[in-house]
């Protein structure tokens, strides 16, 4: 019986040590594979602000404040934020559809030109949405230069001033989307 144990601690010292073996081989391939991807995500962040740079022909800076990404060069600025608020430059007399909620806004500006881009969802019809918008943009002085109506999918093209734009309005998902493009 005494032979059956010693028999017993020694395989069991000899699985200790082929365990040992593999488990600090393990934590080697662990701990390289995890500089690797430290090293691939600095240089992929030096590699993207490079390739932005030399984009937009000047130094780029990226500010991500909350929800909110902001990328800046000598002569443009860039944002894109996921719901929140409309931009501060959206126009005061431009109707929103009253049962959509902001999904997505994003800005962009030069020394000439300002633009905006947002994107809203309901559950009411395109239809509804569509009709809304005809009448709303007409009441605020809006001119409507185009509408176009194909099954589920509206597009009203639109000028007041200085400002034009366009709005689709179609289905995804069982949710209806309102897509605003404004040039300012």
């Amino acid at each position: 019986m005494a032979e059956k144990k010693e028999k017993e601690k020694e395989t069991k010292k000899e699985k200790e040590k082929e365990t040992k073996p593999k488990s600090n081989k393990l934590v080697l391939i662990l701990a390289i594979l995890g500089a690797i991807v430290i090293v691939v995500a600095i240089a992929g962040r030096f590699a993207y602000r490079t390739f932005l740079s030399k984009t937009t022909g000047g130094v780029v800076d990226i500010d991500k404040e909350g929800g909110k990404v902001t990328v800046k060069s000598e002569e443009t600025e860039f944002s894109f934020e996921e719901g929140g608020e409309l931009p501060e430059n959206f126009p005061k007399d431009f109707p929103t559809y009253p049962k959509a909620k902001l999904t997505s806004s994003w800005t962009a500006s030069s020394d000439e030109t300002e633009g905006l881009s947002l994107v809203w969802e309901t559950n009411d019809s395109v239809d509804k949405v569509a009709a809304y918008y005809k009448e709303k943009l007409t009441e605020s002085g809006w001119k409507l230069s185009l509408t176009a109506e194909v099954e589920d999918s509206t597009t009203l093209a639109f000028e007041k001033d200085d400002t034009g734009g366009f709005i689709g309005i179609t289905t995804e998902n069982s949710k209806t989307i309102i897509s605003l493009t404004l040039g300012l």
